[in-house]
């Protein structure tokens, strides 16, 4: 199996819940485990976490490919390979955007921000990733989705952008 070993994981969106949980049940199964958050010193929880046991916590905003770019050339520094990337992240709604109840909801510059937080940042995360999981053993990208996301399963309708993008 996979993880029938110790491996090299990095969770993406270690500060959200989902994140948060993947990094703590990974750590507690061997695995040496490396995070990221969009604003480290806005996450107190998650950088405590880190600080305890030892982790590298590694600043990373999806909304930006610099960012992207210079949260893994940080991470090749840490380390020559990765077995997992998983990516946590997801834009449902914010302060500023509420998920779409009916058509008669969407906006443009909504829809726009959840494809590129929800789309285009994981195409770049595989970009980026793509050193580090190339290598003798086998290396995984997971991207991670709300119940919400599923197209299959949409009993209730709505979210519209989340889904699409999703």
């Amino acid at each position: 199996m996979f993880f029938d070993q110790p491996r090299k994981v990095l969770v993406i969106g270690a500060s959200g819940g989902i994140g948060a949980a993947m990094s703590r049940l990974l750590l507690n199964h061997g695995h040496e485990v490396y995070m990221t958050c969009r604003n480290v010193s806005g996450q107190p929880d998650t950088q405590q976490f880190a600080n305890e046991n030892d982790l590298p916590l590694i600043e990373l905003d999806l909304t930006q490919q610099q960012s992207i770019a210079a949260a893994f050339e940080q991470l090749q520094q840490q380390t020559e390979r990765l077995h997992l990337v998983m990516n946590c992240t997801g834009l449902l709604h914010d302060d500023g955007m509420q998920p779409e109840k009916r058509l008669e909801d969407l906006e443009m510059e909504n829809l726009q921000r959840s494809f590129q937080l929800n789309s285009c940042a994981p195409l770049l995360i595989a970009r980026y990733a793509l050193p580090l999981l190339r290598h003798d053993e086998p290396g995984v990208l997971a991207n991670i989705s709300a119940r919400v996301g599923s197209i299959s399963d949409n009993r209730i309708g709505g979210w519209y952008g989340y889904r699409a993008s999703k």
